[in-house]
């Protein structure tokens, strides 16, 4: 059990089930240009909570 917990709290792990997930979706509504959207708009929300979550922000300067 730890060891899939471990595994659920990798962010690799996160990132691939939501790209999973997208991919998933897309297909669900193909043909349906506004809800494809709202999976877009979905997906950059969630994809911006787990890299938050996970201390990565692309948004910083390197330090040298």
């Amino acid at each position: 059990m730890d060891n899939v917990l471990q595994l659920a709290l990798d962010p690799i792990t996160q990132f691939a089930a939501l790209v999973l997930v997208l991919v998933f979706a897309r297909a669900l509504v193909r043909g349906k240009p506004t809800q494809r959207f709202l999976v877009h708009i979905a997906f950059f929300v969630i994809l911006t909570i787990l890299l938050v979550g996970n201390d990565v922000a692309p948004w910083t300067a390197g330090r040298r």
